[in-house]
Formats: C-alpha cells, structure tokens, sequence
C-alpha cells in the first residue's frame, strides 16, 4: 500500500513539473488562437502554427470550463467563454460531429 501511495505522490509531481514546464515555453505564451473548418483545426500562437484534420481528433468534450480536443495524446483547451452561450456551445459541437463524421 506504502509503495502505490508513494508512486501516486511521485507521478502528481512528475505531472506538475511537466506542466510548469510546459507554461513557460513560448509556444504557450501569449495569444493563442484555434480555427475550426470543415477540413480540420489549426492552433496559432505567436510562434507556431500547426494543423491538423478532424481524423486525427480522437475526442471532443465539453466540460464545466473549457471544450477540450484530443489529439494524439495532446489536449488543448478552449475556454467557454471563447465559445459563448449554451446554445452557441451546442451548435458548434454539433457541427464539429458533423464535420468529425459521427
């Protein structure tokens, strides 16, 4: 039990470390902007731009804060507020279903 509690423990740090760590990486500073389109999705930010199609979205979900995208292992954010109201947030999953194929 003493070793699963300790591997916990060391894998939240791991987990935090990776996150500070990632913050401070230009590629997360400063404004960052994701279009949707029918063909895929493209996240620009002051110093990358990088795409990808909606095959390669494995998962979209809408939680309390943000609209999440899966991406081979990388998830990126999009606040709810950058998205509007409940009835903005249904149509524009809608339309990514839609665009995704299912």
């Amino acid at each position: 039990a003493f070793g699963g509690a300790f591997a916990v423990l060391w894998y939240q740090s791991l987990i935090r470390l990776m996150a500070r760590d990632i913050v401070a990486k230009p590629f997360n500073s400063g404004e960052q902007e994701i279009t949707l389109t029918p063909e895929g999705m493209t996240l620009r930010t002051a110093h990358t731009e990088w795409r990808t199609d909606w095959a390669a979205v494995h998962n979209v979900r809408a939680g309390r804060l943000t609209l999440t995208f899966c991406v081979s292992g990388i998830a990126l954010f999009v606040p709810l507020a950058a998205v509007g109201d409940k009835a903005a947030l249904s149509a524009l999953t809608g339309q990514i279903a839609q665009w995704r194929g299912e």
